[in-house]
């Protein structure tokens, strides 16, 4: 019986012992990832962190303004609570768009719980193709992440089992910053630095970046529905559907 026992034993420490020497590799990328210092801290994408956190723990009603780089670009938060409050309305506003290559459905997915009682939503992606499609690039997200990982459990299942498969990816062009001795440079415009505390894109001097007549020419209002990608509509719509128990109005505009 003792002997018996004790080759069970045997056997389970063999099983044991080949399930951490198989789980070693994995857990090597995981804690290399989550360790290491922020490698993207300067850049443009770092700046969803500092977005997320200020939608996130705003107090009081808010107007929330979802769109792309046109959003990042475009609003002047602080100018927009200054009339609203002039206006006997008191908001906090906050600028929720960023960048193309993280893709529209992203910045929807993280706003969609911090939308609250009595809030605004203004929804003004790109017309473009790819803003007006359910695009999204867990790569170009993982930079963005980068900043604070805590955003990861913001997105829906389906969307962290995606992040989830390319974080090897991340954690290699990660390891390798760091090995290199420098994180990831800003370029021009596209730095965290450029953002004020709004979040707005207002410290980095623009002074050719002025549209003609005030509108861009070579991006008109285009009404073509076929710039919309499969399933992004709807995708609008269950959004608009699952914060309206919640907000004040949902408004659609063309980019700002």
């Amino acid at each position: 019986m003792q002997k018996a026992n004790g080759k069970l034993l045997k056997k389970i420490a063999a099983v044991a012992l080949a399930v951490v020497i198989m789980a070693m590799p994995f857990l090597s990328v995981f804690f290399t990832g989550i360790f290491l210092p922020p490698q993207y801290g300067q850049t443009y994408y770092a700046e969803l962190a500092k977005m997320y956190a200020r939608l996130k723990g705003a107090q009081g009603k808010k107007v929330v303004v979802i769109g792309n780089s046109n959003v990042a670009f475009g609003v002047d938060s602080a100018l927009m609570e200054e009339l609203l409050l002039e206006a006997g309305l008191d908001y906090t506003v906050c600028n929720f768009g960023l960048y193309g290559s993280l893709g529209t459905k992203m910045m929807l997915d993280l706003s969609a719980d911090c939308i609250g009682e009595g809030d605004i939503v203004i929804f003004s992606p790109e017309i473009a193709a790819q803003p007006l499609s359910l695009y999204f690039s867990a790569e170009e997200a993982w930079y963005a992440l980068d900043a604070d990982l805590s955003m990861y459990y913001a997105f829906p299942d389906e969307v962290r089992g995606t992040l989830a498969g390319a974080f090897f990816s991340y954690t290699s062009k990660k390891y390798l910053q760091y090995k290199s001795g420098s994180p990831a440079e800003a370029s021009g415009v596209y730095a965290l630095s450029s953002f004020d505390e709004h979040c707005d894109l207002k410290n980095y001097s623009r002074p050719y970046n002025i549209m003609p007549g005030g509108a861009d020419a070579n991006n008109p209002v285009n009404f073509d529905t076929s710039l919309f990608g499969d399933g992004f509509a709807d995708y609008v719509n269950e959004y608009y559907l699952k914060i309206q128990k919640k907000a004040r109005r949902c408004i659609s505009l063309f980019p700002l």
